[in-house]
């Protein structure tokens, strides 16, 4: 299964909060703060997905089967709080989800 959409960054978050990056539980809660600010009918889920060999905690918004379809099919507007998350995801991009 491919998964289509935008990775959450640690390090985007911790610029964009200007967290310490050795102060992980605060990163952590960058990342929940970031999926809370999140309008839930804006995506299809969050899953795991891996792409040369990192994996990613994915705010995904189409699956398919073929990777192929996936890339070919054009991606929807962006809903107002993916907008607003943009500076700290990376994306869109296409990765194997994993979990």
């Amino acid at each position: 299964m491919y998964i289509k959409g935008f990775a959450i960054s640690r390090p985007k978050i911790v610029q964009f909060f200007e967290l310490d990056p050795s102060d992980t539980e605060m990163v952590e809660r960058g990342v929940e703060g970031t999926i809370g600010w999140l309008d839930r009918d804006e995506f299809l889920f969050i899953a795991c997905g891996i792409k040369d060999g990192t994996r990613r905690l994915v705010i995904v918004l189409d699956v398919d089967e073929d990777e192929d379809n996936l890339k070919e099919r054009p991606s929807k507007p962006l809903e107002p709080s993916l907008n607003d998350a943009l500076p700290v995801l990376d994306g869109p991009d296409i990765w194997v989800r994993t979990a």
